[in-house]
């Protein structure tokens, strides 16, 4: 599946090193109880098939306590790659982002796997480059999390 790149919109990418399979770290954007574990989801609901369902959804997170959530379909699963478009962000205050696409990639490596994420779409606009901003940061210290995690 490819994706068309426009100027008009930006991607979000961010790399880890991981001590598991790359089979294992795709399944743990899949699985409730490991979205729970590394992300702090609160609540998930995960078709792991093409054409399935993909909805995260996080009550009362970080210091501010808010509520978020992200609802899409996933259109490409495989042990090394996790693509779902479209997807729709839902930020408290803001309004509904989207389409965007996310896309997980692992290669394999000699002690675990390099996982990539590529989050692509965001546009320009306060609300957008606000929500740009936030994925960012936000990307860094959940894949922070996923290592540790993955310890």
């Amino acid at each position: 599946m490819s994706l068309e790149s426009s100027s008009e919109t930006r991607t979000v990418e961010t790399t880890v090193r991981l001590n598991i399979a790359a089979g294992r770290a795709i399944e743990t954007f899949l699985r409730d109880d490991d979205l729970r574990d590394w992300w702090k989801v609160s609540r998930s609901l995960v078709e792991p098939r093409p054409g399935g369902v993909w909805s995260i959804a996080w009550d009362g997170y970080g210091e501010q306590q808010t509520n978020h959530s992200w609802a899409g379909v996933i259109r490409d699963l495989g042990e090394d790659r996790l693509f779902i478009a479209p997807l729709v962000q839902n930020e408290p205050g803001r309004p509904l982002f989207g389409p965007l696409q996310l896309e997980i990639v692992t290669a394999s490596t000699d002690d675990g796997c390099e996982l990539t994420v590529l989050h692509h779409g965001y546009r320009h606009g306060d609300d957008w480059d606000w929500l740009h901003d936030a994925v960012v940061r936000g990307w860094k210290e959940v894949l922070g999390a996923m290592k540790e995690w993955a310890r």
